[in-house]
């Protein structure tokens, strides 16, 4: 078994507030970053023969994975690309064995690995079927077969999200390869590797693992933000928060005050984007109307939204809202001051 792990992109939604490091060196706790965790996991399962395409920053990644035994290829072209050309740029790679392709900015936990790495069909897609409500990128499936795919799915056109990995056999890869090229020929680069999948949805089919009940998550990000009025965020809550080992050893809740800081960021994204803030520190000022209506725990995606509502001179206030699942689990009015 190979894995090849696109890791080439900027993460624009979220590399402004990793200072400006690749999404996929975001720190997960203990000590480890997001892509060393999913190296030591995947060596972990007696895979060895792991390759990841760089671009954005790429000495930065190849300094934390120094000392793994990686094969390292490079997409020169990753701001004008997307993960289409990173794969193309690993072609060789992808031949010779069963394959897993995935994306650099997946946490998985160690039994949903396992659970990808039984998979005997291919090609094979993952997804949960527990986020409809809240899913990003969506699918339709049937019978386990992928019928529909895309952002803009709604209703019943949604039965889960995809968790953005793939399961391929070696006797699939020059087929994918060769459609692959097709689609470069044509100046496809603008388009994921998933694409070259979804492509042959007529043809063929392309079937749909549901993963629900295991944990896994895209790294925290902005969603949405609009300078000045509001912004959109989300923070996946895993196992390995620091302070999940003292609130509560026994019960893991997340702590609200950090609820409360981590709206508060979301709202320094849509007042610190203002061209006049650039630069600039927000910080507290006071918490009001604040009401804690649910618990946060290991597994949850947490939605973080806070707009503007109040603003005067270098104060004002933002009306915070923290939900899981479309339920609100805490709200605020969080006083701001913009400071030089």
């Amino acid at each position: 078994m190979k894995v090849l792990i696109l890791a080439a992109g900027r993460g624009t939604r979220i590399s402004r507030y990793l200072s400006g490091k690749p999404k996929c060196t975001v720190d997960i706790g203990g000590g480890q970053c997001l892509i060393e965790y999913t190296i030591d996991l995947l060596h972990s399962r007696g895979i060895q023969d792991i390759g990841i395409v760089l671009g954005y920053e790429a000495q930065v990644i190849r300094e934390v994975l120094a000392d793994k035994g990686v094969s390292f290829f490079y997409n020169p072209f990753y701001d004008v690309t997307n993960s289409i050309a990173s794969a193309w740029f690993a072609k060789e790679f992808l031949m010779g064995d069963d394959l897993l392709i995935m994306n650099g900015d997946v946490y998985l936990e160690e039994k949903l690995l396992d659970r990808i790495l039984a998979q005997g069909r291919s090609p094979v897609m993952f997804a949960d079927e527990s986020r409809r409500e809240t899913a990003d990128y969506k699918f339709f499936y049937e019978d386990g077969i992928l019928k529909k795919y895309g952002k803009e799915l709604t209703g019943d056109d949604v039965t889960g999200e995809y968790i953005g990995i793939g399961r391929f056999s070696a006797a699939f890869m020059p087929e994918f390869i060769c459609r692959m090229e097709e689609m470069i020929d044509r100046q496809e680069h603008g388009v994921w590797w998933e694409n070259v999948v979804y492509s042959m949805t007529g043809q063929q089919p392309v079937y749909v693992e549901d993963v629900s009940g295991h944990f896994w998550a895209e790294v925290d990000y902005i969603e949405d933000y609009e300078p000045g009025e509001y912004a959109v965020g989300y923070k996946c809550v895993t196992y390995r928060e620091d302070f999940f080992a003292g609130h509560f050893p026994e019960e893991p809740v997340m702590p609200g005050v950090l609820i409360l800081e981590a709206l508060a960021q979301t709202g320094a994204v849509a007042i610190l984007s203002l061209p006049e803030n650039k630069g600039k520190i927000a910080y507290f000022g006071a918490v009001d109307k604040c009401r804690f209506k649910g618990k946060v725990i290991p597994g949850d995606r947490l939605c973080l939204e806070t707009r503007i509502i109040r603003k005067k001179g270098p104060m004002g206030i933002g009306e915070a809202t923290a939900s899981v699942g479309g339920k609100i689990v805490a709200r605020a009015e969080l006083t701001f001051m913009i400071g030089a």
